[in-house]
Formats: C-alpha cells, sequence, structure tokens
C-alpha cells in the first residue's frame, strides 16, 4: 500500500514517509478536503498537483505527470552528480511515434530536444496498450536499446517502432545505425497488477546509479516514490 495523502507534504527522515496536513488558507472542496487541481510541487515543466499525487495511493495506477516528473528527476540528479550523461523524452513521445510512425516529422519535433549523440542513456517511458507502464533504455555506448517490463512480458512492436526510431536519427547524424535489442530477464517483478509505474520509475533510477544493480523488491516498491520526489525537493 501506498502513502496517503492530503495537502503539504513533509519528509520523516527516520522512517522515510510522508507525512501530510492541509496547508492554511488552502482552497477546498466541499467535503472539506484540498482542491485536487492545487500545485504541490513545480519543476522540470510539469505541475504535479493533489490529485496527480493522489495516483501514488493504495492500488492507483500511477499517471503520465508523476512518471514524467520522476524520469526527468532522476535524469536531473544523474547529470549533476556525473560521469554519465542522461536525457529522457516525455510520455507523449511513445504515443506519438506509435501513432504517427518514426518517419513523421511529427515525431522528430516531438523529440527535437534530446540529441542522442550526446548523451550515453536516454530513457522513454512506455504506456503499452494504455494499461502498463515500461522502460525502454537508450543505450548510446553500446548502440543497445534494453526493454524493461516489470510483468516480464514483450513489446515486440513498439520496441520495433523505438528501434526505426533510433535508426532514423543515427542516419540524420552520420552515425552507425545497427541498434540491438534485449529484454533484460533477471530483474525485479511487481507482485501486483496495479505498480508497474512505480516499477518503472525505479528501472530508471537505478539504470543511472553508477552500478546500475537493480536489488530492489516489491516490498522497497512501497512509499518509495513519493517518499524519493519529497526527499529531493526538499519539500
Amino acid at each position: 500500500m501506498r502513502s496517503t495523502f492530503q495537502v503539504k507534504v513533509t519528509v520523516d527522515q527516520d522512517i522515510n514517509t510522508i507525512k501530510c496536513e492541509p496547508e492554511p488558507n488552502t482552497p477546498t472542496t466541499r467535503r472539506g478536503g484540498p482542491s485536487a487541481h492545487n500545485i504541490l510541487v513545480n519543476g522540470f515543466g510539469y505541475n504535479i498537483t493533489y490529485q496527480d499525487m493522489q495516483s501514488l495511493q493504495c492500488q492507483n495506477w500511477v499517471n503520465d505527470r508523476i512518471i514524467n516528473f520522476y524520469l526527468k528527476m532522476v535524469v536531473h540528479r544523474g547529470n549533476q552528480q556525473g560521469p554519465m550523461k542522461l536525457a529522457s523524452f516525455d510520455t507523449y513521445f511513445y504515443t506519438m511515434l506509435m501513432k504517427h510512425g518514426y518517419m513523421s516529422e511529427i515525431v522528430m519535433q516531438w523529440s527535437r530536444d534530446i540529441d542522442l549523440s550526446s548523451v550515453d542513456l536516454a530513457l522513454i517511458p512506455v504506456h503499452h496498450q494504455g494499461n502498463h507502464w515500461c522502460l525502454a533504455v537508450v543505450d548510446t555506448g553500446y548502440m543497445c536499446l534494453r526493454y524493461f517490463d516489470s510483468m516480464g512480458g514483450r513489446n515486440d512492436k513498439g520496441v520495433k517502432a523505438i528501434r526505426c526510431y533510433l535508426q532514423e536519427c543515427s542516419k540524420r547524424k552520420g552515425m552507425p545505425s545497427a541498434w540491438a535489442v534485449e529484454y533484460p530477464k533477471e530483474i525485479p517483478r511487481q507482485l501486483n497488477g496495479y505498480d508497474c509505474g512505480v516499477f518503472c520509475c525505479k528501472y530508471a533510477q537505478y539504470t543511472c546509479s553508477q552500478d546500475g544493480i537493480m536489488n530492489f523488491t516489491q516490498v522497497n516498491i512501497n512509499d518509495a516514490l513519493v517518499s524519493i520526489i519529497s526527499n529531493y525537493l526538499d519539500l
């Protein structure tokens, strides 16, 4: 079970959990609770509202804004700490790719801010079939696309589309375009039907760490996402 929320978010460093209480003069709903559209966190071009944070409760599915915010946070922290250069795509990129195809200028425009020739790793959040979060990791050093699915599934169609996109980007840059594909098998797996989004974020976090060893389990998922977000931003 994940943490519950009201409005004000604070972190208890000793027990690594979130405690919440209403802010003074905060607009409330008719039921007396905080407004769903109150902005709790602003950063990396995203506004995280109370409603977004509610997706971290209990058995809810994590929404796209939380995924985007977390991946940007991982990239920002990783780039500050070094030595790898990191980037992350918006969740909308995969949707556009599957809708318009890798040759579409719309897709190229959507990813124009990411120069794969200048990064070591790029994170691509994948909302597979509209109900399951996975993570694709572009490793430019090994010219490899790795696909992480917390339920052990495959997404050959989606992976092929991403690989074709990478090949096209490489050709446009005059770079080698022989991208390999891997489905890592020995990775942490979810033991329920609702934590795929959190696993996607944790895959990103551990992939971008210096050792890259994924030694977390379902037990470590509880409260992990909200704790890290709140702790990192020093809310």
